[in-house]
């Protein structure tokens, strides 16, 4: 069983393809947030929750700390992070890693 600790207070979930991936399932029944997947090719099964984005990271996430809403997560993708924090976008880091029993 896979405790997420998520933190509550975001409603948009940034992933990597590969993060996408892995987690699929767990992202797909977040239907109460907004889950954008960063990836250069098409993908398919994306839930009515989920868009696939494939334009410039620092523009999105900019639009988006415009909107009204509450935070971002950003969660994995070391290329997405690295454009992220390069950005000068990131406002918290923590270690909310899924535990596993």
């Amino acid at each position: 069983m896979v405790d997420w600790r998520v933190p509550p207070d975001f409603d948009t979930v940034l992933v990597g393809k590969n993060t996408y991936k892995c987690y699929y399932h767990s992202l797909l029944n977040m239907t109460q947030k907004e889950v954008i997947v960063f990836s250069h090719t098409p993908l398919a099964g994306l839930g009515a929750n989920m868009r696939c984005f494939s334009g410039d990271v620092i523009s999105l996430i900019t639009q988006l700390r415009a909107n009204e809403g509450k935070n971002i997560w950003l969660f994995g993708g070391g290329d997405l992070i690295d454009q992220v924090v390069c950005g000068d976008l990131v406002d918290q880091i923590s270690h909310l890693a899924p535990q596993f029993d």
